[in-house]
């Protein structure tokens, strides 16, 4: 399975970096410094490409279309595996009048391996190389490249959030943790019984997202004092799947919002003293839950290092809220749904004021 794969009208697109860290990475790592080495070449800290992965990428059955493999991240790969690789893939897609684009490889590999004879180089930049390989006449450059692969991935997400959403019915309708009414639902379970690679990727882009933003490291050692908190089922998916990418714990606290009493028994056991905490949802809306797990972290001496979702609801404009990292926003500029929030004043409001 090649879990980056994204199709364009004329060019497949594939993250390596990604293909390594969705396909090496285990919970088997968690928190334990006797395998910090074993940690360092799993998930989002994988840097080396493994034969398998090089493997997957030819096997896969294409159509007749460029490939644009991206090499961001990647720091090591066998000369025999890699040049044994492109020698493959020259064969197969290049016979066919079709480019195979190189993105983003690292002068040293390009160098070590001696593929002069395989790859024509367009820029060298900042020790990165952007190649090509193919005759065909038509190619892109590095810019239009990374802007359609950017281009098509918010797309299949934004896609793949709208066919995941649902009208809420009479029961759904009315919030459980803010009395409002909702019109409607995103549901995280549909696009997980859909079994979608993209929502895989989609988790993998979230983990780099939190890199870049300094919340997470690079660097395993440096995110042992660091725990994902998840409140809900949804958003416990992502917290595991984050968790098994950064191999770090996991706390689960349910019963917060306003139907079930919160006492300290529920959590004075789960969340510790001087730790450093991240909380992870689906969707944050009006954000009572988050707001209340915050404040319970805080009040056991836990340190929120951010709120992590795949969706982030503005409701208010102007008000970003620190280290809050999602990969969909709806707003009162964009909103596709067709979300919104209501509630029985809102007649009211509309007709200009108090009856």
């Amino acid at each position: 399975m090649l879990y980056s794969l994204l199709a364009d009208e004329d060019i497949y697109f594939i993250n390596l970096h990604a293909e390594c860290a969705l396909h090496t990475y285990s919970s088997e790592f968690y928190q334990y410094d006797i395998m910090l080495d074993a940690r360092r070449t799993k998930g989002i800290y994988c840097k080396k490409v493994n034969a398998n992965i090089f493997e997957n990428i030819y096997e896969y059955d294409y159509e007749e279309k460029d490939i644009c493999i991206d090499f961001s991240g990647i720091e090591e790969i066998s000369k025999n595996n890699l040049v044994g690789f492109v020698s493959k893939i020259k064969k197969k897609i290049c016979s066919k009048n079709q480019m195979v684009y190189f993105l983003n490889l690292r002068k040293e590999i390009y160098e070590e391996t001696g593929m002069e004879n395989f790859l024509q180089i367009n820029n060298d930049n900042n020790g990165n190389i952007f190649a090509k390989m193919g005759n065909a006449k038509g190619t892109y450059t590095y810019s239009q490249l990374i802007m359609r692969k950017e281009k098509v991935f918010k797309e299949r997400l934004e896609k793949m959030i709208l066919e995941s959403t649902d009208e809420c019915t009479e029961t759904q309708h009315q919030h459980t943790s803010v009395p409002v009414y909702l019109s409607h639902y995103i549901n995280l379970k549909k696009m997980v019984e859909a079994k979608s690679r993209l929502l895989r990727l989609a988790i993998y882009y979230l983990a780099l997202s939190m890199i870049d933003a300094g919340i997470m490291s690079n660097n395993p050692l440096d995110n042992s004092n660091i725990s994902f908190f998840f409140h809900t089922i949804n958003g416990g998916y992502i917290a595991t799947q984050l968790a098994e990418l950064f191999h770090i714990d996991l706390v689960y606290l349910d019963h917060l919002g306003p139907i079930e009493s919160v006492h300290r028994k529920h959590f004075e056991k789960s969340i510790r003293d001087n730790r450093n905490y991240i909380i992870v949802s689906d969707v944050i809306c009006l954000g009572g839950e988050v707001g209340r797990a915050r404040t319970i972290i805080e009040y056991c001496g836990g340190k929120i290092l951010g709120e992590i979702c795949l969706v982030d609801i503005k409701t208010i404009k102007n008000r970003d809220v620190a280290n809050r990292i999602s990969l969909y926003t709806v707003s009162n500029e964009c909103n596709k749904i067709g979300y919104t929030i209501k509630t029985d004043l809102c007649d009211v409001c509309r007709e200009g004021g108090t009856k």
